[in-house]
């Protein structure tokens, strides 16, 4: 079989007939034995290969910054999450089941089982913003992001089982149909809360009084950050008493 997608290889790995006839990928770059590539794995490491070869990241779903898929593999397969992996591998798996076990997962990456991907989210930002280095790529994912990604790898395990493309509504699973065709959808859940959407500071050489600035137009008080004002010497700031008319004419 020759292609150049290490999607092809990891099928035929599975998907290998038990008898003895040789099997080989060749690549520009070389060739493999499939059947010795296969006999290479244990029994446990086979069963879950299409599973961790979709979920930490292929053609249709998207790697995770900072693990390896080898190192992911070996933990995976080595750890003690199989009723989890085992959804991924369930044709009739729920949805809800699969954002949950793919949640789960998600945790046991991190190290973390059983916190919230928010909290673990939070504790690493605060850990690394202290150290004085933040790679957000680097962060768990989102709860709802998480779901998505776990939605998407779900889909593409059960294609490579039946070898069949879009065995699922992929517009079910972590995917919208857009002008371009299929576009993956990064996550349902608002990317801040609303009150740090909100968030702004100015720059104003004025006395912040209109709509030019920034924050009087976002209908949020100059704040200490604010490059010229810094919050004291403007009409937009929190301890000014003649704001109450002003706000609520922006608010009408």
């Amino acid at each position: 079989v020759r292609a150049e997608d290490a999607d092809v290889l990891v099928m035929l790995v599975h998907h290998i007939p038990s008898t003895n006839h040789p099997l080989f990928f060749t690549t520009s770059k070389g060739s493999y034995d499939v059947r010795r590539i296969r006999e290479a794995l244990s029994e446990r490491e086979r069963c879950y290969l299409l599973f961790c070869h979709a979920f930490t990241g292929c053609d249709t779903v998207s790697a995770i910054a900072g693990h390896g898929k080898t190192t992911l593999f070996d933990r995976f397969c080595a750890g003690d999450i199989d009723e989890h992996m085992d959804i991924f591998l369930d044709t009739q798996a729920t949805k809800d089941a699969v954002i949950q076990a793919g949640t789960t997962i998600f945790q046991y990456i991190y190290h973390a089982p059983g916190t919230a991907l928010g909290e673990i989210r939070h504790n690493m930002f605060s850990r690394k913003a202290a150290a004085g280095l933040i790679k957000p790529e680097t962060l768990p994912p989102t709860e709802g992001a998480a779901a998505q990604h776990s939605l998407r790898a779900y889909l593409q395990t059960q294609d490579c089982i039946l070898l069949q493309s879009m065995s699922l509504n992929p517009s079910d699973y972590g995917w919208t149909l857009g002008v371009h065709g299929y576009e993956p959808v990064p996550t349902l859940d608002p990317m801040a809360p609303e009150e740090l959407l909100q968030f702004t500071s100015c720059n104003c050489n004025g006395d912040c009084s209109n709509r030019r600035c920034s924050c009087k137009r976002n209908g949020v008080k100059c704040i200490s950050a604010c490059g010229v004002c810094k919050r004291i010497s403007c009409k937009n700031c929190g301890h000014d008493g003649g704001e109450s008319g002003e706000d609520s004419e922006i608010d009408s």
